[in-house]
């Protein structure tokens, strides 16, 4: 059942701001475990962490929903100095769409280009993708 308005809800928010790296790992580990719905909300949550290995598994739960909902979550993570948090945005945003802008380690220096071009990409495919749509991995590759 869905955890929201519980008291464990309360400890997993309360956990992911934790300042212990290995509490926060645990309540990651609980939370992908849990349904679609409570998976969401928290995972969008945990984005927001200082802790780079915790935003890049947030990224990496948010991806596995596939839904269109998560992408403007891991366009704002482009934007990340963290290269885990970058790298694991743009394997997120591949996998959800199918466009293959780039899969290898990012450099700060095209970094960018690569925001850009993945930015462009939901620019044009954003109507056919409403909140709540599954993304269907399979788009054709944005003009460069």
């Amino acid at each position: 059942g869905a955890w929201a308005g519980s008291w464990v809800w309360d400890a997993l928010q309360d956990g992911l701001r934790d300042t212990e790296h290995l509490a926060r790992l645990y309540v990651m580990q609980l939370i992908l475990r849990r349904e679609a719905t409570d998976r969401l909300i928290l995972l969008t949550s945990a984005c927001g962490s200082p802790d780079g290995v915790i935003h890049g598994w947030a990224l990496d739960g948010l991806s596995d929903l596939g839904i269109s909902d998560v992408i403007p979550l891991m366009l704002a993570a482009l934007d990340s100095t963290d290269v885990w948090v970058l790298s694991k945005a743009v394997n997120g945003l591949t996998r959800l769409s199918g466009v293959e802008i780039t899969r290898r380690p990012v450099s700060p220096a095209k970094q960018q280009e690569i925001a850009a071009e993945w930015r462009d990409w939901w620019e044009a495919s954003k109507d056919r993708y409403p909140p709540g749509t599954k993304m269907p991995k399979s788009d054709s590759k944005p003009a460069k």
